[in-house]
Parts: C-alpha cells; structure tokens; sequence
C-alpha cells in the first residue's frame, strides 16, 4: 500500500538547469572568477559549499564560500523572477491525484531552503501536500537527500516504511 511519495526536485519537478548555469556564469563575470571547462556538468546537483571550493576552487574560508553562494543564490532567484518558473509536464496532475488519494508527498533536495520555498509558492505547488519531509527522509534511510526541513506533519504516525513510498528520481 502506497503511503508516501518522495520527488526529487530539479529534473523531476521542475528544470531550473538553465537559471542555475546562468547565474554561476553571472557570477563568475562580475568577480572575474574562471570556471573550469564543463564546469556545470561537474556541478549540477550539488551544494555550494561543495562546488566553490572544490569544483571551482574559488574560495577556501568557509565565510567567503557563503558570501559567494549566497550571491550565487541571489542571482538564481532573480533569473527566476524574469524568467519564471514551471512544474514538468504532468506533475501537478500527478501530485493533485496523490493529494486527492490522500498520500502525503515530499522533496528531497540539495536546493538551498529559500529557493525551495520561491518555487514552490511561484509553481503553486504547496496547496497539493508538497513539502519537505525530514520524518520521510529519515524512514527511507536516504543519504542523498539533503536539506530536509521537519514535517512531522507529514506522517501521522510518523513512521514510514520504505516499501511504502514511491520514489521519484
């Protein structure tokens, strides 16, 4: 019996790739910061903590690798806001049936928390029981899924078993 869904977020329910590409590229111009060939491919899917230092060795000290990810971040989220956003096609079909079914749905990512929750008040998405789920992640026993905010919500009884959740990669 289906209890739960778990969705990644980019390339599952939603394609921010090109926002994401641009404004590291953005940022790297404005601090005449090189990037290395095929430097998105190398990044993509990762946090920034990761990718400044040791993707794209731009900074070592942990409070210069926050300030240019948060600049990084910044410039993501006005892209978004002239470019917009959308939910791939058939997801919200998909999670308005899982809202009607009354299976409870979360996101796992390594998206910052504000620009998961930009997104999911421009997508309208959050009325359809999309949410973050650390109860979830921490039933499934998920090491890949980062940034999980606490939905005790989310789970009445607050336990899920792996073979109850559908997982959408």
């Amino acid at each position: 019996m289906l209890k739960a869904a778990l969705f990644d977020w980019d390339g599952v329910v939603v394609d921010s790739s090109k926002a994401h590409k641009e404004s590291w590229e953005m940022l790297a111009r404005a601090r005449n910061l090189a990037l290395p060939d095929d430097h998105f491919a190398k990044s993509f899917g990762r946090k920034n903590e990761i990718i400044i230092p040791e993707i794209y060795k731009w900074a070592s000290a942990p409070a210069e690798i926050a300030e240019l990810g948060r600049a990084k971040e910044n410039l993501y989220l006005e892209l978004l806001g002239e470019w917009g956003l959308e939910a791939l096609p058939g997801v919200e079909a998909l999670l308005d049936a899982l809202s009607e079914a009354g299976i409870p749905c979360a996101v796992g990512t390594s998206t910052p928390r504000s620009n998961l929750d930009y997104a999911l008040k421009a997508l309208g998405l959050g009325d359809r029981a999309l949410c973050e789920g650390l109860a979830l992640h921490r039933a499934l026993g998920l090491k890949g899924f980062v940034q999980l905010g606490d939905a005790r919500h989310l789970l009445a009884d607050g336990h899920v078993h792996a073979q109850h959740v559908f997982v959408f990669l």
